[in-house]
């Protein structure tokens, strides 16, 4: 099944909050895992094909970009950076562009690869981390399917590592978008030659560590405390069985750490398949209309709704005290 998500980030390094587009005619409860922390401030629609469209578009402006960037000054502009997906260039969404004091700029086509921070140092490691999450998964379950819930688990994890203010900042950087700097463009390889291997993402890098603070971390690998025992001079003996010590010492908390990964993932799988295929009943979010976009406070009052209507003593009780005139009309009613 087909699902798009629209991603924004700004030049000073802030990352929008993120839609969901799931293929279908309405968002459905069962699409979603029983705990929904981690998705509070996403936002959720559907669409026939899954992909977005001139309505989603415009409402996404409305009620996501507009209010999170709204500046401190009313009177001061804003740009918003654009593709040429003709969803973005319909009258009304330029028109409430042009309304909020929004300047429109769309990249040139074919120049995303060059021009667009996300897809330039943000989207590269967000499809890496992606694959490591699912494949961790995969590497403990017999199962190859994929549903909405492992998606949307997996999806966020590899979020929390790649879409981050350092990455988007790259972004900008690479792109020569922001700082403004013409030449980063111009002198891409990419531009004055043609590829022939993909061009190198830029990932942000944190800033190196001394040798003083391997000191202050306690050893959890054996990497790591052969590096610790590195910074402190003379503590390393020429003494064979002192060095034996360290390294099965180092040994044992590699083994210990494999074995808590291992029953990490084990009890992550079992709990998203028993979620995936744990039978579940439809039932339709219900959302404000004024707001269009499904959140998770709308998700769980369908799913407690479905709840109540599945609860066997309330259902038992409210047909208990049906007449059986009641029953009778109820039955005349199916039939037709």
């Amino acid at each position: 099944s087909w699902i798009t998500i629209l991603e924004c980030i700004s030049a000073t390094g802030k990352v929008l909050r993120p839609l969901v587009i799931f293929k279908g005619k309405t968002v459905q409860q069962q699409h979603f895992p029983e705990k929904l922390d981690f998705l509070e401030d996403w936002e959720f629609t559907c669409s026939e094909k899954g992909w977005t469209n001139n309505h989603i578009a415009l409402i996404w402006l409305k009620t996501v970009f507009i209010p999170s960037t709204k500046p401190e000054n009313p009177k001061e502009p804003r740009l918003l950076i654009l593709d040429g997906h003709g969803s973005h260039m319909t009258e009304d969404f330029l028109f409430e562009c042009y309304n909020n004091n929004i300047f429109v700029l769309f990249l040139p086509a074919h120049a995303s690869h060059v021009l667009q921070p996300l897809d330039v140092a943000v989207f590269g490691p967000l499809k890496r981390a992606y694959r490591k999450f699912l494949s961790d998964l995969a590497s403990v379950a017999d199962s190859s399917h994929i549903g909405k819930i492992t998606f949307l688990y997996t999806y966020d994890k590899a979020r929390k590592e790649a879409i981050t203010k350092l990455n988007a900042l790259a972004g900008w950087k690479a792109t020569g978008l922001w700082p403004v700097n013409l030449a980063k463009v111009l002198i891409n390889p990419m531009v004055t030659q043609p590829p022939k291997t993909p061009a190198p993402v830029v990932t942000a890098i944190s800033p190196a560590k001394g040798k003083n603070s391997r000191l202050l971390m306690t050893p959890r690998s054996s990497v790591q405390l052969r590096r610790a025992l590195q910074a402190v001079p003379g503590v390393i003996s020429e003494d064979p069985a002192v060095r034996l010590l360290f390294r099965k010492i180092g040994s044992q908390l590699d083994s210990h750490n494999f074995e808590i990964e291992r029953q990490r993932r084990e009890i992550t799988i079992m709990q998203l398949e028993k979620e995936e295929y744990l039978p579940k009943k439809r039932k339709k979010v219900i959302y404000n209309g004024n707001a269009e976009f499904a959140k998770v406070p709308a998700i769980l009052k369908a799913r407690e709704q479905m709840r109540k209507v599945l609860q066997p003593q309330r259902t038992s009780y409210r047909i208990k005290k049906l007449k059986l005139e009641d029953l009778c009309t109820q039955f005349h009613l199916n039939i037709h």
